[in-house]
């Protein structure tokens, strides 16, 4: 077959002439699924994860890899597939997993895109199962489990259950993501291309939670899928990614915590969120005191920050305290009950983490 060309540099930038070009049939073809490979240093990897995807036994897929300036041989792995439905594009620099995921889905034509990091693998026959679900459900977003795997592609002797939590529906999802955190693994999801194209721009400086805000923004717009099935193996090593828990992970994890709260408050249908906290919810104020009530020191940080920043406007600041009955001392008072984040609650982290992801071999 004809090698597909691969330019060795990406420029960011929206095709202008993709609709010149369909005229011709390049662009004729629309495959079912875009599969978004952000990749980095996976040299040793990447190859089985082509080779993942090009045994399926359903065809009608492309996939886009965006290597983020690698300085291993990437780029040469995947020259030596010639394969059409292949497209490689390599950055100047090194941007990060945001920039090149948005990147990957720009170049992309599917119809619905699957989520993958350059070092996993798809499970047999996961793209039937997977389009079997979407034209079963009619549903735009689908999630599902998998299997670790060590370096030489060998399954963990201890697997958790299940990669994500199970829930009645969105409403419980989102609900446990606001107290608690992320119930829900990317690797392998799969998105409506509208749909997904409706949460852009992600924000690139994002690294922990890139696939929590990505969630929470699709849940508050439409209801998934959870598969069961394992429908990818997800690679697991020591060092292997900036994934694994340790302080530095915990430290990144506080810092972007807010930029996913901040999602909730964003929301002005408060008859869902009612629905969501089992309570009724008349304005953003709410969702703060939700926060405060908590039991979460972080959280709790962030709602009593977002008051403060509510209340610099008078006009605002007058209207909550009419709304709510406050008066200048119990503003004072709410401090007092904020909890300190500790080391405990980083070793409860810790502890969460491996009972989930089941970090020890």
């Amino acid at each position: 077959m004809r090698p597909t060309a691969m330019p060795c540099e990406n420029e960011r930038r929206p095709d202008r002439f993709a609709a010149t070009r369909s005229l011709f049939g390049e662009y004729m073809s629309i495959p079912f699924f875009s599969i978004l490979c952000p990749s980095y240093n996976h040299s040793k990897y990447i190859g089985r994860l082509i080779d993942s995807a090009l045994g399926q036994s359903y065809k009608d897929f492309e996939l886009i890899i965006v290597d983020d300036c690698s300085t291993d041989e990437t780029e040469t792995v995947v020259r030596g597939y010639s394969e059409s439905r292949i497209n490689f594009y390599r950055n100047k620099r090194n941007y990060g997993i945001n920039y090149n995921l948005q990147t990957a889905f720009e170049k992309s034509r599917g119809n619905y895109v699957i989520f993958i990091g350059s070092d996993d693998e798809f499970a047999p026959d996961y793209f039937s199962r997977l389009k079997e679900a979407i034209e079963t459900t009619g549903k735009k977003i689908f999630y599902t489990d998998y299997l670790i795997i060590d370096e030489n592609s060998k399954p963990w002797k201890k697997q958790p259950e299940y990669a994500n939590k199970r829930f009645g529906g969105r409403v419980a999802a989102l609900r446990y993501m606001f107290f608690s955190g992320n119930p829900f693994s990317s690797p392998g999801m799969a998105v409506e291309r509208g749909l997904f194209e409706s949460i852009l721009p992600l924000a690139p400086l994002v690294v922990q939670h890139q696939d929590f805000y990505i969630h929470a923004n699709l849940l508050f717009k439409a209801e998934y899928e959870l598969l069961d099935f394992k429908g990818v193996h997800y690679r697991q090593f020591k060092g292997g990614n900036i994934s694994r828990y340790s302080r530095v992970v915990d430290a990144r994890m506080r810092e972007e915590n807010p930029f996913v709260w901040d999602v909730f408050l964003r929301q002005k249908d408060f008859s869902f969120l009612s629905e969501i906290f089992k309570k009724e919810i008349k304005s953003s104020f709410d969702v703060c005191f939700l926060a405060l009530e908590s039991d979460n020191a972080e959280l709790q940080g962030w709602g009593y920050t977002k008051l403060l920043e509510s209340c610099c406007d008078p006009k605002t600041y007058e209207r909550l305290c009419e709304e709510r009955d406050l008066s200048y001392k119990d503003f004072l008072g709410m401090a007092k009950g904020l909890k300190k984040y500790t080391n405990w609650h980083y070793l409860r982290n810790f502890l969460r983490n491996i009972k989930c992801f089941g970090l020890f071999n």
